[in-house]
């Protein structure tokens, strides 16, 4: 019973460094843990992010893979110093910067990183690793044109037909035989038709023209990362600008980029964000017109999904409660044994 209770102990406080350390060491705090090395027993060069177009920032670090493949960030000291690709490329004096402007695209694995590390026995650690340039995006728009037909239909009004009136001739009656002795008379009658009017017809046509589609103007700010941490960087694309006219991107009234739109009115920039307390800010684009949208300024712990050391302290717990409860169970059987005996 006592060695049980000393190893659910053990599990306790195995559990409580576990959190102390936040789960992988003092680097999990604020960055998730550094991925091996290609080979177990080397040290190389980290980046993060490990691939970006020209212009992307990236932090670099060396790390140290054990021949067990467990990983941990070497602690670096100045001068630190970077250099990419070949001793006739860029020279960087410090673990962070952006992709030179010349990088062709592709993975570049000969990129070299050295520091001081130790305090009492100082000596200098090098290391080599590899960045994967992307390809700049470059966005086409595509114009349509819409043409409209107009038919016009002409409607022809036919004159009233008139029929003259007709008129016929008169008839005359022979007289009737005379009685003998009385006077003779002749009544003549002469009978006239109105005339026959037929009324015009008349055709009428309605013509519907249909209105001219128009398009409007989009105008658009929008950034590749809304939340980012003060000192970070970021990329803006809008849409909607003069064409071919200078843009500044500013953020609490600070520069923090500048381009020109293309002949469509479109552009991409990258930001560098300022140095800003954490809040919500307010990032405006100049371009002809005034493009505007929000980005939030939070701390880098915040960015990265909650850490599982609670799961695995828990896992612990159960693991250890279930150890007790069956030595429990077990000292009682064996109790009532010895009852049954006596």
């Amino acid at each position: 019973m006592k060695r049980l209770v000393w190893g659910f102990g053990v599990l306790v406080v195995a559990a409580a460094a576990l959190i102390a350390t936040g789960g992988y060491g003092a680097e999990a705090a604020s960055v998730a843990p550094p991925p091996p090395c290609p080979v177990n027993g080397t040290t190389c060069l980290e980046f993060r992010p490990t691939h970006g177009p020209v212009g992307k920032k990236w932090t670099a670090f060396i790390v140290d893979t054990n021949a067990d493949g467990f990983s941990s960030v070497v602690p670096c000291g100045a001068p630190e110093i970077i250099q990419w690709d070949n001793p006739t490329s860029a020279v960087f004096s410090s673990f962070s910067g952006k992709v030179p402007v010349d990088s062709p695209v592709g993975p570049h694995t000969e990129i070299v990183g050295s520091c001081v590390t130790g305090t009492i026995d100082v000596s200098r650690i090098s290391a080599v690793g590899t960045f994967i340039v992307d390809p700049t995006v470059v966005r086409t728009t595509t114009t349509t044109t819409t043409t409209t037909t107009t038919t016009t239909t002409t409607t022809t009004t036919l004159p009233p037909i008139t029929i003259p009136p007709v008129t016929l001739p008169p008839v005359t009656l022979p007289p009737p035989p005379p009685p003998p002795h009385r006077a003779v008379t002749t009544t003549t009658t002469t009978t006239t038709l109105p005339p026959d009017t037929i009324p015009p017809e008349t055709t009428t046509t309605t013509t519907t023209v249909p209105p001219t589609p128009t398009t409007a103007k989009t105008e658009v700010l929008h950034l590749e990362e809304p939340a980012t941490p003060p000192g970070g960087d970021d990329h803006a694309t809008g849409e909607g600008c003069t064409p071919n006219h200078p843009v500044e991107l500013t953020i609490d009234s600070q520069n923090v980029g500048s381009t020109t739109s293309d002949a469509s009115g479109h552009f991409t920039s990258a930001i560098d964000v300022p140095n800003l307390p954490v809040g919500e800010y307010d990032v405006v684009a100049t371009c002809g017109t005034v493009l505007a949208t929000k980005i939030s300024l939070v701390l880098p712990s915040t960015l990265g999904p909650p850490s599982g050391t609670l799961t695995v302290v828990f896992f612990f717990l159960l693991i250890g409660f279930a150890l007790v409860r069956r030595q429990i169970a077990g000292d009682l059987a064996r109790k009532n044994e010895g009852r049954v005996e006596r």
